[in-house]
């Protein structure tokens, strides 16, 4: 991340369905100690979805030059140390605002997108109004952020929504970026287990009783070594196999090593493909989940971060895994445990 910068920002405004929901006011755009102004030449802020780019190859709010992040640069290390957030300036009549929703998607020189999302979609939705009557700042938390920096003293610059102490600190996890807390060893077999869902589900090839390459993935629920075969254990095993490069992991099937390979065909279910570590959709960015206390994580394809590995199905006690888009940031449907695999169950005889 050294000496990377912030080349585009671009916003996604939902404004409430209701004919009074938008406002006349200046509605502006806060990220990396800098303020921008979200407008363009025609009425902005009424009911409905707005897309408002600011720098890049293709801006379209007015004053673009002035608008623009990249100029002066400002460095990706700029995320983690100010709020992002939105805020309306009210003026005219209508000055009142009822906002649904905002996404924030940084594109940088180097690593990233990066996204942020105020108001997402859940099972408690909530849409909130802005305006002098109610407050004027809505902050975005961060979907996708950039790693925690660590200074030259060896203390972590925080992530946004972290507070800065003066003691040295433990890596903090970042909300859902590179791996920063996990520490494999390529010789130790692990587990792949849900957190949410039939307890005792893992992580295996398709086939049972092998791991060949083409095969997908599915979660099964076994009671190892209660019950199943040696070889049910060993094909419920994976390596983990790190890339220093990017921070991301192979992960590996037993006994073959064949590679998890995320897969962009018809049914976009990952599959078994002989390993090859050049190869970017055979690697994986495990997240951990600070929600969980232990080994809990959102395994996310490097090529499409916004993704992650989920059961297709909840309904039994078998499904296929597949990668689902995560929309409203990570959610627990979509955390694995990981764990090296016992005694008992790598001594299957």
């Amino acid at each position: 991340m050294a000496n990377e910068t912030i080349t585009q920002l671009d916003v996604s405004i939902m404004t409430f369905e209701e004919a009074s929901a938008g406002t006349d006011g200046t509605v502006y755009l806060g990220v990396g100690g800098r303020e921008f102004a979200l407008r363009t030449a025609g009425t902005d802020h009424r009911p409905g979805t707005e897309r408002f780019v600011l720098g890049g190859t293709a801006p379209n709010v007015l004053n673009a030059a002035g608008n623009n992040p990249a100029d002066p640069p400002l460095p990706v290390e700029a995320l983690n140390q100010y709020p992002i957030y939105i805020r309306l300036d009210p003026s005219g009549d209508d000055n009142d605002w009822h906002l649904e929703r905002v996404d924030l998607t940084v594109s940088t020189t180097g690593g990233g997108p990066y996204s942020y999302v105020a108001l997402p979609d859940t099972a408690s939705k909530v849409t909130l109004h802005l305006g002098r009557a109610f407050g004027t700042i809505l902050h975005l938390r961060p979907v996708l952020a950039p790693p925690a920096t660590t200074t030259p003293s060896g203390q972590q610059t925080p992530t946004q929504g972290e507070t800065s102490v003066t003691t040295p600190q433990q890596p903090q996890a970042s909300v859902h970026g590179r791996t920063p807390a996990f520490n494999a060893s390529s010789d130790t077999p692990y587990v792949i287990a849900r957190v949410i869902g039939r307890c005792g589900q893992n992580l295996r090839p398709d086939n049972e009783y092998d791991d060949n390459a083409g095969q997908l993935v599915q979660t099964w629920y076994l009671r190892l070594p209660l019950e199943g075969k040696p070889q049910h254990a060993k094909t419920s095993m994976w390596y983990f196999a790190r890339h220093d490069d990017d921070d991301t992991y192979s992960l590996l099937s037993s006994p073959n090593r064949n590679a998890l390979t995320h897969e962009r065909a018809s049914d976009f279910r990952p599959r078994l493909r002989a390993h090859n570590p050049a190869a970017s959709n055979q690697r994986w960015i495990l997240t951990p989940y600070p929600s969980y206390e232990g080994n809990a994580y959102i395994i996310s394809p490097k090529d499409d971060p916004h993704f992650a590995l989920v059961n297709e199905t909840e309904s039994s006690s078998e499904s296929y895994v597949n990668v689902g888009r995560m929309w409203a940031g990570p959610d627990p449907l979509y955390v694995w445990r990981i764990n090296p695999a016992p005694a008992d169950v790598r001594d299957m005889r």
